[in-house]
């Protein structure tokens, strides 16, 4: 990540993972931050919940939308080959949920441009997801 922090697959290992997947200049991504950081804060401090953001935006981009934003989640910017590959070669943005398993339990490809239905989504869909998920 930006701050030096790295990760491996056994990073995933015992633990919920929340994994997205964007670019600076994809409108419906842009339009999930405050979602997608309202759900890090929500989770963040339970141990069972790990968040991680990859785009292949260059590091003074991700630094911009991280200032913009107000992001509290780190970003791991990797290359758009190696973006593709992991979120499945879907688009994005991309939101993949893995279970203490490591298996797929939600994935959720492109999204809306407003906000508020965003916000509504992921309040109505990923949040309780994640929240069955940990019970487990």
């Amino acid at each position: 990540s930006l701050n030096g922090k790295q990760y491996s697959n056994s990073s995933f290992k015992g633990k919920i993972t929340f994994v997205n997947f964007w670019f600076s200049n994809c409108s419906p991504c842009i339009a999930e931050m405050k979602s997608l950081n309202e759900l890090y804060l929500q989770f963040k401090d339970n141990a069972d919940f790990q968040f991680l953001s990859f785009t292949f935006d260059n590091p003074q981009l991700i630094s911009k939308a991280i200032e913009k934003y107000s992001l509290s989640f780190d970003i791991i910017s990797i290359s758009d080959a190696e973006c593709r590959r992991l979120n499945f070669n879907r688009g994005f943005p991309t939101n993949i949920i893995y279970g203490k398993d490591g298996k797929v339990v939600f994935m959720n490809i492109g999204g809306q441009t407003d906000p508020a239905k965003v916000s509504a989504y992921f309040q109505s869909t990923v949040v309780p997801v994640v929240i069955e998920q940990l019970k487990k």
